[in-house]
C-alpha cells in the first residue's frame, strides 16, 4: 500500500538485486596417483554429460575403498551440488578441505557450497581462507567479490573484483566488477567495461542487460537504455526485475501510461483490486499521481470494501490534488472499513489542512489511543498542538513520549522545538543535542540546535562540534555553515575573545556564497567585524543586512551601538529609532509571528 512516508526515487542507485546467484565451481583438479584413472575418467564423462546419478555412484564406490583420497571428495561435492543435494555437497567439500588444508581450491569450492546451502557467513570465511592461501586465486576473488556485492559492500568488492578482472575477463567477472564499480559511484567506468566485453549467451545475459540499461539511463541515453532493457525482456519475458525497470524507464521518459503494461504483467496473478492497488502504489511512489489515483479508484469500484484503495485515494487527494473534501470522504470510508491509527492520523492531516484545529487534535489523539507505540502518531499530535501555540499540552505529549521512547531522535526534536518556542532555550539545546547524539545523520536536529544555541548561550563547545561535523560533511548546506558561524560568534562575544575567528569567517564566507541575499549572514558578518574592533566595516555589514530586510530589528540596534562608539550621535539616534520601529512592526505583526511558528513546526514535521 502506498504511504506518504515511503516514496521511492525513480531509479535505485544500488544494483544488488541485479547480481546473479553464485554458481558452484565445476573445475576438476588433478587426482592423486592413487586415484584410478578409469574411474576418474568415467566419473568426469558422466558429470560433463549430465549423468549425475551415474557419476555419484562411481565416485561413492571409489570413496568406499579409498576414503583418504582428497580429490574424490572434491568431485563428489561437485556432483552432489549439481544434483541439488546441498547438505551432502557441503559435507564432501568440508572433508576435502580437512584432507587438503593447503589447497586454495578446497576452500573456494567449500565457500561456494556454503553459499548454495544458504550460509553466506561461512562462505565468506572459506573464500577468505582460499585467498589467504593464494591471493591471486581468480575463483575466490570472484566468489568473494560477488558475495560482497550482494551485501552492498562495494568498497571492498571493487578491489577484489578489479584483481580478478585484470587476470581474467570472463562474463561473470566483468559483470560483477561492473556492479561493484557502479556501487562505488564509478558508473561511467562500469558502463565502459560492460560495453567493451561480450555478454553471455541466452537468459544469462539478462542481469547484464538490466545493468547496462540503468547505466545508459544515468548518462541520459534513454534510447540505448530502452534497447538494452527490451533485449533483456525478449530473453526473459516474465522477469520481474526487468519489467519493473521498464516501468520506471517509461516513467522517466514522461510516459506514465506506458508504465502500466509491464506492471500488469508483474501482478497478473493477483485479484483485480489487489493488482490495481499494487500498480497504483508503484506509480504513486514514482510521482505519477494522476495515473495512480485512477488505479486506486478502479480498485475501489472493483471492491468497495477495500480499505487500502480508500486510504490511498485520500492520501493523493490530500497531498497532490488538494481535493480536501474528496480526501475527507475517502478517509471516512476507509475508517468505516477499518478503525486504525493510521487512518485517524490521516484524518488529522486532512482536518488540519481544512483549518479545523480541534477536529485535527481529536483525530491525532485517537490515532495515539489506537496505536500508542507509533512514534509518528505521537510526534504528529505534539506538532499539531505546537503549531497552534498550545505549548503546555504539546510539552506534556513530548515529555511523556520521552519516557516511552528514550531512543527516538524525532521525539527529542519535537521536545526541543516546543521548549524553544515556549522560551525554554537552555532545555531545548539539551533536547536537540540528545536528538543528534541518538542519530548523527538526523540533519534537521543540527539546524534546530544551532538556532536554539544562538538564543541560549550555553553548551557552545558541544554545539559547535556537532555543526562543524555537519558543515564538513555537507559544504553546500547553508544552515550548517550559517549556524556554525553564528554559534562561534556568540561564543566569542560571550567570552570576549576572537579565538574562533578563522572558523567563523570561513563558515560565513561559505554561507554568503550559498545565499547572497540572506540578511542574517550580513548581520553575523557585522558581529564578526565588531568583535575585531573593525567598526567601520561592521557598519557596512549591518547596513547591508537592514537594507535586505528592513523588518529585521537587530542590525539597527547594533548600528546604534557602533555609531555611539564612533561618536556619531545623530546616526546612532536614527538607528535606535529605526530599531524601535522595526521591533514594533515585528511585535505587532501577529501574522508574521504565526507564519514563523508555522514554518518552524512544519519544518519539524517534514522530518523523517
Amino acid at each position: 500500500m502506498f504511504r506518504r512516508d515511503r516514496r521511492q526515487t525513480f531509479f535505485p542507485r544500488s544494483h544488488a538485486t541485479l547480481i546473479p546467484p553464485l554458481l558452484l565451481l565445476s573445475t576438476f583438479f588433478a587426482p592423486g596417483p592413487s586415484f584410478a584413472q578409469d574411474t576418474q575418467n568415467r566419473a568426469r564423462q558422466a558429470l560433463e554429460a549430465g549423468r549425475i546419478p551415474e557419476a555419484i555412484r562411481l565416485l561413492e564406490q571409489y570413496r568406499t575403498a579409498h576414503s583418504a583420497n582428497a580429490e574424490v571428495y572434491n568431485l563428489l561435492g561437485i556432483a552432489y551440488g549439481r544434483s541439488g543435494e546441498s547438505d551432502r555437497a557441503v559435507a564432501m567439500f568440508e572433508e576435502y578441505a580437512r584432507l587438503a588444508p593447503g589447497r586454495p581450491q578446497a576452500f573456494n569450492n567449500l565457500g561456494a557450497a556454503y553459499l548454495q546451502n544458504g550460509n553466506p557467513e561461512r562462505a565468506e570465511s572459506a573464500f577468505r581462507q582460499s585467498l589467504k592461501l593464494d591471493p591471486a586465486n581468480v575463483g575466490a576473488l570472484y566468489n568473494l567479490g560477488a558475495l560482497l556485492n550482494s551485501q552492498r559492500k562495494y568498497p571492498e568488492s571493487v578491489s577484489l573484483l578489479g584483481r580478478a578482472y585484470r587476470a581474467e575477463k570472463s562474463p561473470g567477472i566483468v559483470y560483477e566488477f561492473a556492479v561493484a564499480l557502479a556501487g562505488t559511484g564509478q558508473r561511467g567506468k562500469a558502463l565502459a567495461i560492460l560495453s567493451a566485453a561480450k555478454p553471455p549467451e541466452g537468459p544469462a545475459a539478462v542481469p547484464w542487460l538490466r545493468l547496462t540499461s540503468t547505466l545508459r539511463l544515468d548518462e541520459g541515453n534513454v534510447e540505448a537504455a530502452s534497447r538494452a532493457l527490451e533485449s533483456a525482456i525478449a530473453l526473459a519475458p516474465d522477469d520481474e526485475a526487468s519489467l519493473k525497470l521498464l516501468a520506471l524507464l517509461r516513467l522517466k521518459e514522461g510516459k506514465p501510461d506506458l508504465a502500466i503494461g509491464p506492471l500488469e504483467k508483474i501482478y497478473k496473478d493477483l485479484p483485480a483490486d489487489q493488482r490495481l492497488i499494487r500498480i497504483g502504489s508503484f506509480l504513486a511512489s514514482s510521482g505519477a499521481y494522476s495515473q495512480a489515483l485512477d488505479q486506486f479508484e478502479q480498485a475501489a469500484k472493483q471492491n468497495p470494501l477495500s480499505y487500502d484503495a480508500c486510504f490511498n485515494i485520500a492520501v493523493i487527494k490530500l497531498d497532490e490534488t488538494k481535493d480536501l473534501s474528496g480526501a475527507l470522504a475517502a478517509a471516512r470510508q476507509a475508517a468505516g472499513l477499518r478503525n486504525t491509527g493510521e487512518i485517524h492520523n490521516l484524518l488529522g492531516d486532512i482536518r488540519e489542512a481544512q483549518g479545523s484545529f480541534l477536529e485535527a487534535v481529536n483525530e491525532y489523539q485517537e490515532a495515539t489511543r489506537l496505536d500508542p507505540e507509533n512514534i509518528k502518531f505521537v510526534f504528529d499530535l505534539g506538532a499539531e498542538l505546537a503549531l497552534h501555540e498550545n505549548y503546555a499540552a504539546a510539552l506534556a505529549v513530548y515529555q511523556s513520549a520521552e519516557e516511552r521512547f528514550p531512543d527516538s531522535s524525532r521525539i527529542f526534536l519535537g521536545l526541543g522545538t516546543v521548549q524553544f518556542l515556549s522560551g525554554k532555550t537552555d532545555a531545548s539545546v539539551d533536547a536537540f543535542l540528545k536528538a543528534v547524539d541518538l542519530d548523527p545523520s538526523f540533519e534537521p536536529a543540527y539546524i534546530f540546535l544551532g538556532e536554539a544555541c544562538t538564543f541560549s548561550g550555553t553548551r557552545f563547545g558541544q554545539v559547535a562540534a556537532k555543526l562543524t561535523a555537519l558543515a564538513a560533511k555537507d559544504p553546500s548546506n547553508f544552515g550548517a555553515q550559517y549556524y556554525l558561524a553564528a554559534v562561534l560568534i556568540r561564543q566569542m562575544d560571550q567570552e570576549g575573545s576572537v579565538t574562533q575567528l578563522p572558523e567563523a569567517t570561513a563558515a560565513l564566507d561559505k554561507a554568503v556564497t550559498l545565499k547572497p541575499k540572506d540578511a542574517r549572514v550580513y548581520y553575523q558578518r557585522g558581529e564578526l567585524f565588531r568583535l575585531q574592533g573593525k567598526l567601520q566595516e561592521s557598519v557596512r555589514q549591518y547596513t547591508a543586512a537592514s537594507e535586505l530586510d528592513p523588518d529585521f530589528p537587530e542590525p539597527f540596534y547594533k548600528l546604534g551601538q557602533v555609531y555611539l562608539k564612533l561618536r556619531k550621535p545623530d546616526e546612532s539616534k536614527a538607528s535606535f529609532a529605526r530599531h524601535k520601529e522595526a521591533l514594533k512592526r515585528s511585535e505587532a505583526n501577529l501574522y508574521r509571528r504565526s507564519s514563523e511558528i508555522q514554518s518552524f513546526v512544519l519544518t519539524m514535521r517534514k522530518t523523517k
